[in-house]
């Protein structure tokens, strides 16, 4: 019998069939006025519910982005403004910042108020909720900062250590990253209250507006033309990524994630003819192949976002009207159960799921990972039948891995 082989405990590399990869044009953000929402900022999934961030308000999605309902652009106080971030937190309260002031929604964005204890004609570039508290990062002129709350706005405070512009947030676990335009990245271990510069290796002006993390690295994107980078020590130190694919004066405005699949929406040098402008990396940013089929080129998509699930990517197509979505879902590679050494039943799962193998079969060991690549459940168990026991885990997509002394398989596990 051959030596029984270890599933690994940590990223498994899923198997993507990108070469028939769609995406698919879906409903257009229009105000009451039938003007046409343009110039986005960010995309954002909070449960069921997607936001669209845009220079004509912010629209939200109930539906996964068939349809989109304007909530701020053409009455009360946010009438106008061009909204930059949105973020709904814990209590269910939804914080939308503009180019002018930071908003507030106690009633799923129906009505809203203007938190005039932040700076006035300020722009808002991202907001957060860490630990105990609510972030704002912000740029009034030549003055910026972070602000935080420990009660959900009703009082705000300067957090120190910034000292250069800052745009987009990223939680990672314990720690928060900050995009810091001049000075590459920032870093709080406090919440959000305190700030140092994340590590070297940034060129001076780095243009960092996003940072994320895919497996055992950190990525940050640089909108000044100089490519995208990574870190493998959490931050220490930085290196460019890919640098013959983000070669030359390369602006990668966007990235994002969900499990082992990156996107980066980049223009310059590095997208030729508009060809190339969204790019796909599954291995952990060592190669990156085109992304875009679908859609029409040649053109730049300046924001990437997802849904709360991860099984959804978004986009909108440069300055223009038209948004996009990618079923991620469609694109992990499925095994036919008549075919496979294994099944599992039922699929969906609330509560229990069984996994069924052949007679043959001795010991089986199994990890259950969700879309973000992380360990949900792992383990062994011996015979042809075993029963997990899925109840309280999220709702979502997962990947089964499953092998045996000889036989082994990848399937898609949805949990209601």
């Amino acid at each position: 019998m051959k030596k029984l082989l270890c599933l690994l405990t940590g990223l498994i590399a899923l198997s993507f069939t990108t070469a028939n990869a769609q995406w698919s044009q879906i409903g257009y953000m229009v105000t009451s006025a039938n003007d046409t929402a343009k110039g986005s900022h960010q995309f954002r999934g909070f449960g069921t519910t997607m936001y669209c961030a845009t220079a004509k308000g912010l629209y939200q999605s109930g539906d996964n982005g068939n349809t989109w309902n304007d909530l701020t652009y053409t009455a009360g106080v946010t009438a106008g403004r061009d909204i930059y971030s949105v973020f709904k937190a814990s209590n269910g309260h939804v914080f939308a910042g503009s180019d002018n002031r930071m908003f507030k929604s106690t009633d799923g964005g129906s009505t809203w108020t203007w938190i005039s204890n932040l700076p006035d004609s300020a722009t808002y570039y991202d907001v957060v909720e860490q630990g105990s508290n609510m972030l704002v990062s912000m740029a009034k002129g030549s003055a910026y900062g972070v602000f935080y709350s420990a009660d959900f706005g009703s009082t705000w405070t300067a957090a120190t250590g910034i000292t250069s512009n800052v745009r987009s947030f990223f939680a990672d676990g314990t720690t928060l990253y900050l995009g810091g335009t001049a000075n590459g990245v920032y870093k709080s271990t406090d919440n959000g209250q305190t700030w140092t510069i994340a590590g070297t290796g940034f060129p001076a002006s780095a243009g960092i507006w996003n940072v994320m993390r895919s497996g055992t690295k950190l990525f940050a994107n640089s909108v000044s033309g100089v490519g995208l980078f990574e870190s493998s020590d959490n931050g220490a130190t930085w290196t460019a990524t890919a640098a013959s694919t983000f070669t030359g004066f390369c602006q990668v405005f966007s990235i994002t994630q969900s499990g082992p699949m990156m996107l980066a929406s980049n223009d310059g040098a590095c997208n030729p003819g508009g060809l190339s402008s969204i790019r796909m990396s599954s291995d952990g940013g060592v190669t990156w192949s085109n992304f875009l089929t679908g859609t029409t080129t040649p053109n730049y998509y300046p924001v990437l976002g997802r849904n709360a699930l991860g099984t959804s990517f978004f986009t909108k197509k440069g300055n223009g009207a038209e948004a996009y979505r990618y079923e991620l879902t469609t694109a992990i590679a499925e095994k036919s159960v008549d075919t496979e050494p294994f099944t599992i039943f039922p699929n969906p799962a609330k509560t229990l799921l069984n996994i069924t193998g052949n007679e043959n079969q001795q010991t089986v060991q199994y990890a259950l990972y969700n879309l973000y690549g992380a360990v949900i459940k792992s383990g062994t168990f011996k015979g042809s039948n075993y029963t997990m026991d899925v109840n309280g885990f999220a709702a979502g997509y997962y990947v089964l891995k499953l092998q045996s002394d000889e036989q082994h398989t990848t399937l898609k596990v949805v949990i209601q």
